[in-house]
């Protein structure tokens, strides 16, 4: 089992706390595992939650109209935050948020 505090530590949140710090924050998070190419968030879907990568890799994608394909415009990596944006204004989410490998787990710190 993953260490939340660990994933704190590691991650932007974290930088700038203490052990115990992190393992405060670390109460409020979970771990969502994904398999290779599970969505976790949809593009134009309302989600208010940030995320810090635990482990693996996720493609911030955007659908292409034309095709319907979803077409990768960057990757994210372990400790790397993804919808710092969505969680502070709740708007809908500009990009689909893929896992890019098998069992890619997200920390999902909603509040």
């Amino acid at each position: 089992m993953t260490d939340l505090t660990d994933v704190v530590l590691a991650s932007p949140l974290g930088r700038e706390l203490t052990r115990d710090e992190a393992g405060k924050l670390a109460a409020f998070v979970k771990i969502r595992e994904l398999a290779d190419g599970e969505v976790l968030v949809r593009e134009g879907s309302r989600d208010s939650h940030l995320h810090v990568i635990a482990k693996g890799r996720i493609a911030v994608a955007r659908k292409d109209e034309a095709s319907g394909e979803l077409n990768v415009m960057y990757s994210l990596e372990t400790g790397d935050l993804v919808g710092e944006l969505s969680f502070m204004d709740d708007e809908v989410r500009y990009a689909s948020l893929v896992a890019a490998v098998d069992l890619a787990a997200a920390v999902n710190a909603g509040v």
